[in-house]
């Protein structure tokens, strides 16, 4: 069996095995012009076909328009390509101008906006308790600090008398680590006593605060300078936010839940910023937590 297939492949593939009433038969059909075996293998010829000439010959094709390719109209794809950088360049499919006005390519927010798009404001608070300038100056800067906010009333201190308002200013330590001081003590500082006399009914309305002059200072958040004060410490923390660098709320007492400092912390936390509160070790900060008992009025 299995010669038998190989005897018949050589007869098919090799045209040395031919035989001859096979190469008759093939002869007479190849003279009528009927033999399909030999010619499906080979091109056809117009001369052995049944057809008439006609159908082979071609339709003549239109010759093609001269271009003028120096014409005046620009085509849309010819750009400028920088060959330097070719990714770089314009692309003629590309929505945006190559060209693009301030208003169709930027977006200029407010303030607090503009910042809280991309990352929350972040103010820090300490109390510098027994510390000297210098030791608190070793804890502010490796926190990118720019800006001491001083909010106590009484900008002074029998205690720490380096912590005055006047040695302050002119601290060496300060200036050397470009660490400036403002006293914001007008508009933010605690001890308001006088909120009874003024403004009894905001001072019952937080009668759950059992310490009078926390109760005094939740009732004096509500007025006007307080939320001018406020307003000009956010603009102070968002341009220096811009930079890189901190602003950080200054008052005497260590303990922060003891201090009306927390009370603000409270308001810019309802305002959705940042507020960590340092410890006195370098770079030891907690997270403030909004007071369990604290609400955002609508008047503040």
């Amino acid at each position: 069996m299995g010669y038998k297939i190989e005897k018949r492949r050589r007869r098919s593939s090799s045209p040395e095995h031919v035989d001859p009433k096979q190469s008759t038969t093939s002869r007479k059909r190849t003279c009528h012009g009927h033999n399909t075996r030999n010619t499906r293998s080979q091109s056809p010829n117009q001369a052995d076909s049944p057809h008439p000439r006609s159908e082979y010959t071609p339709a003549p094709l239109d010759a093609f328009p001269n271009l003028d390719i120096s014409s005046p109209v620009p085509s849309p794809m010819s750009v400028d390509v920088d060959s330097t950088n070719p990714i770089e360049s314009s692309d003629p499919d590309s929505p945006m101008p190559a060209n693009a006005t301030e208003s169709e390519s930027t977006m200029k927010l407010g303030s607090d906006v503009e910042l809280a798009a991309f990352q929350s404001p972040e103010v820090l608070c300490v109390g510098y308790s027994t510390l000297p300038p210098a030791g608190l100056g070793e804890l502010l800067t490796p926190m990118d600090v720019s800006h001491i906010v001083d909010i106590r009333s009484k900008p002074v201190s029998n205690v720490n008398p380096e912590f005055d308002i006047v040695k302050l200013k002119s601290s060496r330590y300060l200036m050397e680590n470009n660490i400036e001081y403002l006293w914001l003590g007008l508009s933010l500082g605690g001890r308001r006593d006088n909120m009874e006399k003024d403004n009894m009914a905001a001072v019952i309305r937080h009668k759950e605060m059992l310490v009078p002059d926390l109760k005094n200072y939740a009732a004096y958040m509500t007025t006007r300078e307080f939320k001018a004060g406020l307003t000009q410490l956010k603009d102070l923390a968002i341009e220096q936010a811009k930079i890189g660098k901190r602003v950080v709320i200054m008052c005497d007492e260590a303990v922060h839940w003891r201090c009306h400092r927390r009370m603000i912390a409270d308001r810019l936390v309802a305002d959705n910023w940042t507020v960590k509160h340092m410890g006195l070790k370098v770079k030891e900060c907690v997270d403030h937590v909004m007071w369990n008992i604290s609400r955002k009025a609508p008047d503040g």
